[in-house]
């Protein structure tokens, strides 16, 4: 009976054992994949990102695009300096 356990114990931890490689195996090529695209992606990317740019320079100045966090700061530059104004006034 003994002799059963460790029989089944020793075939258990085998499987295991296999299954876990194969299974790294796998994961390990699934990745290799992605890193493969994702770097051919990137060089793609990479190639047209100055072309882009470019071209969204070119559309912005075409609509005299505004940049709205630049707009957004100088609106609460001038706010901030009127309540300066105005508690300077009420004082």
């Amino acid at each position: 009976m003994v002799k059963n356990k460790d029989y089944i114990r020793n075939i258990l931890r085998s499987m295991t054992e296999n299954y876990l490689q194969q299974s790294a195996v796998r994961n390990s090529s699934e990745a290799e994949k992605a890193f493969i695209s994702y770097k051919t992606t990137y060089q793609k990317i990479k190639i047209n990102y100055p072309t882009q740019k470019m071209h969204l320079t070119n559309i912005a100045q075409r609509n005299a695009s505004v940049d709205l966090g630049l707009e957004a700061e100088s609106m609460l530059e001038k706010l901030v300096k009127t309540r300066r104004r105005f508690k300077y006034i009420n004082n």
